[in-house]
């Protein structure tokens, strides 16, 4: 039973150390930064055919960050071909 007992303190001892470390690690590892600024833009038509550009033409957001149609995907990349 002491053995038992011995056991069950040592996983109880490491359970408490790995928390302490995840713990310290959470609170060490990472920067502490302030809280966003409370930024506010006009939506005018010219700001939203600029951003539809950059997001179609210039970065490409819309390729992965958009729901696709894969009939047509495939259909243009076999195209290509």
């Amino acid at each position: 039973m002491k053995k038992i007992l011995k056991v069950f303190a040592y996983l109880l001892g490491a359970v408490i150390l790995l928390l302490v470390c995840a713990l310290a690690f959470l609170q060490l590892g990472f920067p502490r930064v302030d809280s966003p600024q409370k930024l506010t833009i006009e939506y005018t038509p010219e700001r939203i055919e600029r951003g539809a550009y950059l997001a179609n033409h210039v970065a490409v957001c819309m390729d992965c960050h958009s729901k696709r149609i894969f009939p047509n995907f495939l259909a243009h990349r076999l195209r290509e071909l």
